[in-house]
């Protein structure tokens, strides 16, 4: 599930990046946060902090890969 974007997470990884004050100065957890893009669109929108859980093993590396990018 981490090697794609799936409908919902793009979804709401737009709404926030185009709602920024939805996450601003908040904490967010990811949860099943696969590639983590949701997780990195509060990171780039200001979350305070942004924990992003994935069980996962490929989906893991995926995440971190993608946020050392991001």
């Amino acid at each position: 599930y981490w090697a794609y974007a799936w409908a919902g997470g793009t979804v709401l990884a737009r709404y926030i990046l185009d709602r920024p004050q939805t996450v601003a100065g908040r904490r967010v957890l990811d949860l099943g946060a696969g590639s983590g893009l949701v997780g990195i669109a509060a990171a780039k929108a200001g979350a305070r902090a942004v924990i992003a859980a994935e069980i996962d093993r490929n989906g893991i590396v995926a995440l971190g890969l993608n946020a050392a990018a991001n």
